[in-house]
């Protein structure tokens, strides 16, 4: 159901992108390519807040973040108690990357770009998203 909303809600940022391109003189490809990473990006937010809810519930039964500095090795302290399936990659197929010194947490998804600390990264920070790509 979710892959179908996804789908649905693509087409239409990619119809009316279209519609407001044609004056841009982008290639229908270009407009694609900018929806499908709108898509990424959004999914790959709703992962970064899923996994932060659930390590802000194991802060609360524990006083502080697992001080793992692997988004592999996080998992076995997160699920299945705090969440059943831990996101452990971006929507490019990039490891995400958690650090913690148990007081406060960062999660960073490294985008389509491959690199890290560039400007496509997204990090998401003790609740709150503290660097987005800029969507075009």
């Amino acid at each position: 159901m979710l892959k179908k909303l996804i789908i649905v809600l693509a087409i239409l940022i990619l119809i009316t992108a279209c519609q407001k391109d044609k004056e841009e003189k982008k290639t229908y490809g270009d407009v694609l390519l900018g929806a499908l990473d709108r898509g990424k990006t959004e999914k790959t937010k709703g992962d970064l807040e899923a996994l932060g809810g659930a390590l802000k519930s194991y802060l609360i039964d524990n006083n502080s973040y697992p001080l793992s500095t692997d988004i592999i090795n996080l998992s076995s302290w997160l699920s299945p108690a705090y969440i059943v399936l831990v996101p452990t990659h971006d929507a490019w197929g990039n490891k995400l990357i958690y650090t913690s010194d148990g007081r406060s947490y960062q999660l960073t998804a490294i985008g389509k770009d491959f690199k890290k600390d560039t400007a496509d990264d997204i990090v998401y920070s003790d609740g709150n998203f503290t660097k987005l790509p800029r969507l075009q």
